[in-house]
């Protein structure tokens, strides 16, 4: 009983808590695809909800995410710290 008097007394004083949501693409990656990431969304605008026009591009766009993610984990891997 004492935490939650404690608690709602904190958030009286320095207001309610929030969460934030951080996006976890890594900025790289969404730098290397945005090219194929435009063309999808073009295909998808242009299509309407018919994925099935537009499925070259979703497929461009997933290989170019997996190679940007599989390259900067490769470049994790080999950089040496001392």
């Amino acid at each position: 009983m004492g935490w939650g008097m404690m608690s709602r007394a904190m958030d009286s004083v320095f207001g309610p808590r929030t969460i934030n949501v951080v996006d976890a693409t890594p900025p790289a990656a969404a730098d290397a695809c945005g090219a194929h990431n435009k063309a999808f969304q073009d295909c998808i605008g242009h299509y309407g909800n018919d994925i099935g026009r537009c499925q070259a591009y979703l497929d461009m766009l997933n290989d170019c995410r997996q190679d940007s993610a599989a390259s900067s984990a490769s470049a994790a891997s080999t950089s040496t710290f001392f």
